[in-house]
């Protein structure tokens, strides 16, 4: 019976600290992942101020920025409400633990003192003369021997789960301390999260200055974007096309390279590194004006002047097409099987229709011009005729 509550003691502390455990390594885990997204924002960011130019790519930073502050503070929230659950459960699991400890030392201390009585009176050996014959009293000796071993064991379990509750003691001790350093953490988030906000406003009202204009601009930038969206949808549309003329060994090798595509969701390379999404997939209000809608088939990535592109799966280049009076460059259109991934705002292409390349392949450059809004990938994932967030396909 001692046994069975001592192992169900060590089970139940251990186990719910494992659980727990994995819930605030995860927490830590995503934390550390926005951070490192927050400081590639920041990186960009000291670009534009060096530049001493507002621009909207700086607004869409600061807006990014501020949206990766909010999430890590309410992962940090999380943390803390993790961590003060966590050592209250603790606490009272320790507790429990030490008041069965407790008895269970007590009832071992009455087992020795019993022992030392009956020692002292003689009964071990009143017990043995007591037996019928010489098989009795091998079993008698036997059952000695084994009351003797108990005991001892029992002695052995108990100072290891009183190891066990020291170690879980420095646990929680140590679980207080980052508790503290997240509170800590958590407020100087609230301070960078309120100058970013200040940033905002002081470069909305800069960048509004002259409203009228930069409304129409904005209209037809707009109009741009639709106009070069139709375009790629239209290519696309015609590839698919083609797949009817396909031989049976294209159609397995599409198959094959399909599959592997598919298999690499949310592992691919970014196309831009240490580049940032500043625009998001779907449906996007302006980042000024509330009632200008643009549907994005795909993301804005924005990077450093003359950043390299870098395709982000194998595959084969089936269309280099000009977009130069929309405002975007050059776009490459890289068919994966039934999946295909856009790269539009290109300068400098270094691959051409028909080439075979492969993951991490440089294909092109960004602008290197001194507006520092062009200075961004316009990044899309397709499979067959649906485009999709190719957030879901990068990894970070």
């Amino acid at each position: 019976m001692i046994r069975k509550i001592l192992i169900l003691l060590t089970i139940v502390i251990l186990g719910w600290n494992t659980a727990a455990g994995q819930d605030i390594d995860a927490l830590r885990k995503g934390i550390e992942r926005d951070r490192k997204e927050l400081q590639r924002l920041e990186n960009l960011l000291k670009t534009n101020v060096a530049s001493k130019k507002s621009s909207e790519r700086e607004l869409k930073l600061i807006r990014q920025t501020i949206s990766g502050r909010r999430k890590i503070i309410k992962n940090l929230d999380s943390q803390i409400n993790a961590l003060v659950v966590s050592i209250e459960r603790k606490q009272k699991q320790l507790g429990d633990g030490e008041k069965r400890l407790a008895k269970l030392r007590e009832e071992y201390a009455g087992y020795i003192y019993e022992g030392y009585k009956s020692s002292l009176r003689g009964d071990a050996l009143s017990f043995m003369l007591a037996s019928e014959d010489f098989n009795d009293a091998n079993r008698r000796l036997a059952y000695m021997r084994h009351a003797t071993a108990a005991r001892r064991q029992t002695a052995a379990e108990i100072d290891s789960i009183s190891g066990v509750l020291t170690a879980q003691i420095e646990e929680m001790n140590l679980r207080k301390q980052e508790l503290a350093k997240t509170r800590d953490s958590r407020q100087n988030e609230l301070k960078k999260l309120n100058t970013n906000e200040a940033d905002y406003k002081k470069k909305v009202n800069q960048l509004t200055k002259n409203e009228k204009n930069l409304k129409a601009q904005a209209s037809s930038a707009r109009r741009k974007i639709e106009q070069a969206q139709r375009k790629i949808n239209d290519l696309i549309v015609a590839e698919n096309k083609k797949k009817t003329k396909r031989t049976q060994a294209q159609i397995d090798a599409d198959v094959v390279l399909s599959g592997q595509f598919g298999q690499n969701k949310g592992k691919m390379p970014y196309p831009v590194r240490g580049g940032v999404v500043i625009d998001r997939f779907g449906q996007q209000r302006h980042h000024l004006y509330n009632n200008l809608t643009i549907n994005n088939n795909g993301i804005n990535i924005a990077g450093k002047a003359g950043d390299p592109v870098k395709c982000v799966f194998d595959g084969e280049v089936r269309t280099i097409f000009s977009l130069t009076s929309l405002g975007q460059n050059t776009a490459i259109l890289v068919k994966h099987g039934d999946y295909f991934s856009v790269y539009q705002n290109v300068v400098n292409v270094s691959v051409k229709v028909g080439d075979k390349v492969s993951i991490n392949q440089t294909i092109g450059t960004l602008p290197v011009t001194n507006n520092e809004d062009d200075h961004f990938l316009h990044f899309e994932i397709w499979q067959n005729n649906q485009p999709l967030n190719p957030e879901y396909w990068l990894n970070r």
